[in-house]
């Protein structure tokens, strides 16, 4: 027998380490250069309109600001964990201490709701900094997160501080607290009726008792369609706004199993609809997005004067022109009431109409009384206050307009001016707490509407542009869109719950243009908003995701 001898022997020794040491990865390429070291792990922790990107370079923290209504928006919607590579499937951290866990698909969040809001979103103020901690991420490894809680710019304005987004030569007014009566679109529907109209009379009534809204809003809404108009699928809405003015939205088709469970889902939020809630019930078709109905429930207590009250027997209009600023405010009791105990009540609920011009045309209406009437009729005795950044003065029926504006104020170098009417008070009548703020700014180039999505949604369409649908492609949307002139205007991609998935905002040519928005994290199934914010309007569409 013969056997195979190698030309040279290997010891046993070194055999044995050539089969025991293990492989070493850190070899060098061909040319000589190490490998590329593996990515970064980055993990994008959501929550309401909170967007946190946590890895290891920022060691997995982050610092946010918001106003309190913003951090309680934040409370009422579920947060979610992307890992990487997909949501995760549960997330749990502390908020000051406070165990939070939210699993996908289940309902363990909502029950967490109203004690979060409860013991943060109710006691939350300008100046506070929350903290969330121990957000599980993978293994040993956790996120903590800042929240740093700042004035809102209602509140800075209010307060004297700086306006809002400058550059708008003449922005809406704003009537942020006041409730509107209930609307009918009687071009596309003949009547709605949602609740027992026949004993609440609804329709006339801006207060309501708890148990009222309750009764109301388990009643499917009927709605008897105009006979040139063909039916549609239509969408209910459920929106809150609650005395620390914050918005929650619900919705559902008008469908029994869907409605259902739409307001089996409200029971998650009971804790809102308490006296001094504001709670709005809408109507919209699901195709057009055209508005069919809505009504605002202002809550109050069971045994409240308030709701005896009617519009159609107990309310003014009052009519305010102050040089070129015109404003009407309908539905105004002007009355006081008492409760039980003898204290008084408000009825109007505080208003503040706000309009913004240019500098140049400060002089003008300063110099200018304002006039105002009530229910068309003149009311010459109306004393207010006018408070401006050099004086307050109290202007009674007998006095013209004071000087406002200084001899040395450079209207052309100032930046801002803001004056305020209020403390409104006129025989007969009990006013509101009323106040007309008019701010004069440098004007620049127009604003776009913030890009937000109920901004978005309520912001006037334009035919000077154009939004095709747009087209996915793998993890890419395509879009075109015109523009009549070079401009700058923002793309935005939102899901229905508010959350910006995309915005590409950069100069646009005129004429056709064609974009690739490319969200961070891919889109769920689902409903989503296209919008093209510009400055001569928005344009929308609506496209689903399967």
């Amino acid at each position: 027998m013969y056997f195979f001898e190698p030309a040279f022997r290997i010891p046993l020794t070194l055999l044995l380490l050539v089969l025991i040491v293990p492989v070493t990865r850190g070899y060098q390429l061909a040319d000589g250069t190490p490998p590329a070291p593996d990515p970064p792990v980055k993990y994008i922790f959501y929550w309401g309109g909170i967007q946190a990107d946590l890895t290891a370079e920022n060691n997995f923290e982050s610092t946010h600001q918001l106003t309190p209504a913003q951090f309680r928006q934040m409370l009422h919607h579920q947060p979610f964990l992307w890992t990487g590579n997909a949501m995760a499937p549960k997330v749990s951290f502390r908020l000051e201490g406070q165990p939070v866990t939210a699993t996908r698909g289940t309902d363990d969040y909502l029950t967490q709701i109203g004690p979060l809001d409860e013991k943060f979103g109710q006691a939350a103020a300008a100046g506070k900094a929350l903290h969330l901690s121990g957000l599980q991420l993978e293994g040993q490894t956790t996120g903590r997160i800042t929240f740093l809680l700042i004035a809102s710019e209602e509140d800075a304005v209010s307060a004297g501080g700086s306006t809002p987004a400058r550059g708008s030569r003449r922005k809406a007014s704003r009537n942020a607290t006041y409730s509107y009566a209930g609307s009918t679109n009687t071009q596309l529907v003949k009547k709605v009726i949602w609740g027992r109209e026949d004993i609440y009379d609804n329709a006339n009534r801006d207060y309501f008792s708890a148990t009222e809204f309750w009764q109301t809003v388990r009643q499917l809404p009927y709605i008897e369609w105009q006979p040139y108009t063909e039916s549609g699928p239509v969408k209910a809405g459920v929106q809150f706004q609650d005395v620390g003015q914050t918005t929650l939205s619900l919705t559902a088709r008008v469908e029994p199993d869907l409605y259902r469970g739409m307001t089996d889902n409200l029971q998650h939020y009971r804790h809102l609809v308490k006296p001094g809630a504001i709670i709005s019930l809408t109507l919209h078709t699901v195709e057009q997005h055209d508005n069919l109905y809505v009504k605002t429930m202002t809550i109050v207590p069971d045994n409240d004067p308030r709701l005896a009250l009617r519009r159609d027997r107990d309310t003014h209009t009052l009519w305010v022109r102050w040089g070129s600023w015109e404003e009407s405010v309908p539905n105004l009791y002007l009355l006081e009431l008492k409760d039980d105990t003898g204290t008084s009540i408000p009825v109007d609920p505080p208003l503040d109409l706000r309009r913004f011009l240019s500098n140049n045309e400060a002089p003008g209406m300063l110099a200018t009384r304002p006039e105002f009437r009530i229910d068309g009729y003149p009311v010459p005795d109306m004393t207010f206050q006018l408070h401006t950044p050099y004086r307050t003065v109290t202007v009674t029926p007998d006095q013209p307009m004071p000087a406002a504006l200084p001899d040395s104020v450079d209207l052309e170098a100032t930046e801002q001016l803001m004056f305020r009417i209020d403390s409104l008070q006129a025989p007969g009548y009990h006013l509101p707490l009323l106040s007309l703020s008019m701010g004069f700014i440098t004007v620049s180039d127009p604003l776009r509407v913030r890009n937000q999505l109920p901004s978005l949604l309520a912001a006037p369409g334009s035919v000077r542009i154009k939004l095709r649908a747009p087209v996915q492609i793998g993890k890419t949307i395509s879009v075109e869109f015109e523009l009549p002139e070079r401009a700058k205007a923002a793309l935005s991609i939102f899901d229905q719950d508010g959350w910006n998935h995309h915005t590409l905002d950069t100069d646009f040519p005129s004429g056709k243009n064609q974009a690739v928005l490319t969200p961070k994290v891919a889109l769920q199934p689902g409903t989503y908003f296209l919008f093209l914010n510009t400055i001569f309007g928005v344009a929308r569409q609506e496209f689903l995701v399967n």
